[in-house]
């Protein structure tokens, strides 16, 4: 994205160096015409003289002006240049943190059971999910965890915060035997939410499919998401965090949308979720406005979200705050889905 750009002098410098000149040659030739009334009489050799150390003043006037403004235009240049090295050194530096993004989420694994229903038969087969594919895996289960804790605990607040951080961390500290049980029960049936259940209808026989998790629900999974949350968040951290002198407000909301196009709407929602539950919440604070200012959950629609007044509310406050745009643009919106309501 940087733009080299060749350096050359000003028109109004062009127009100052040329007046500077003009005017040297006027007062030397004033002064000759001057000084040849004034000596009249004198010795051509003599005149010569006065003459030339007249000149000689004059040229050495213009030359300090030339000399002036080749040291500011070579200021000039050489501040053009370091610029030019210091975007070169930022652009290198975003590729390698893109690159090293997308490494991350190729290293992220779940394994599942199809179980397909068709007429009496069952057919099984395993599937191994890889990359951007196991992030609506990740949703569902923070779904299915937060819908088993909520009739228990009643406050969708804590819920939410309980079901990320079983998730997350695989642990859970509440003694309740109703909740306890309720959790086990995930384990053991390794069903997640109904949105997993796809109905099919082929050839006049009702295919039913159902996924079966194959790895222990609640075992937690910070060691896959720890270092892919550090390193997203790092990753627009340095962009946001640049001098605007240097990376302006909407050129870091270019390398920002290039960082959000590679991730999916799931991964998003994962992101919305991680600060949510407070694990993230340096995502957007009174600090960072990683969410507002610079969009980075914009591909999220409330139908990707659980369907929960609290976590709706949430979504939608984020609408509600005072929030960076883009100049000139009239459909700089928050979410991509305020758009398709017009």
């Amino acid at each position: 994205m940087s733009k080299k750009k060749p350096f050359k002098l000003k028109k109004n410098e062009q127009v100052f160096l040329a007046y500077a000149f003009f005017i040297c040659a006027l007062i030397s030739l004033a002064s000759i015409l001057i000084l040849k009334q004034v000596y009249k009489g004198t010795p051509a050799q003599d005149l010569a003289t006065v003459i030339g150390g007249v000149l000689g003043t004059s040229l050495s006037f213009f030359g300090s002006i030339l000399v002036y403004k080749a040291l500011r235009s070579q200021i000039k240049a050489n501040k053009i240049i370091s610029d030019q090295f210091k975007i070169q050194q930022f652009e290198s530096k975003f590729n390698q943190m893109l690159h090293l993004h997308n490494e991350n989420v190729k290293n992220l694994k779940l394994e599942l059971t199809e179980i397909e229903y068709e007429g009496g038969g069952v057919e099984k087969k395993a599937i191994e999910l890889k990359g951007k594919e196991v992030f609506e895996i990740l949703c569902l289960e923070i779904e299915e965890l937060f819908k088993t804790i909520l009739p228990l605990r009643i406050d969708e607040e804590y819920s939410f915060m309980a079901a990320y951080a079983i998730f997350f961390n695989g642990k859970f500290t509440d003694t309740d035997k109703d909740y306890i049980a309720a959790l086990e029960n995930i384990k053991i049936r390794r069903l997640l939410n109904k949105k997993l259940v796809e109905p099919y209808i082929l050839e006049g026989f009702l295919i039913h499919k159902q996924f079966v998790i194959n790895y222990e629900l609640i075992q937690g999974h910070s060691e896959k998401l720890s270092q892919y949350f550090r390193h997203l968040f790092l990753t627009v951290k340095f962009v946001a965090n640049q001098d605007e002198d240097f990376i302006s407000y909407e050129e870091k909301r270019e390398y920002l949308r290039m960082l959000r196009a590679q991730l999916t709407n799931y991964e998003q929602v994962l992101m919305f979720y991680n600060w949510l539950s407070g694990f993230g919440k340096e995502w957007e604070n009174e600090t960072n406005k990683f969410f507002t200012d610079y969009r980075m959950i914009h591909n999220v629609f409330g139908v990707f979200l659980i369907e929960n007044e609290y976590i709706r509310e949430k979504y939608e406050n984020l609408k509600t705050k005072d929030y960076k745009k883009i100049q000139h643009k009239s459909d700089d919106d928050l979410f991509e889905s305020e758009r398709w309501r017009r």
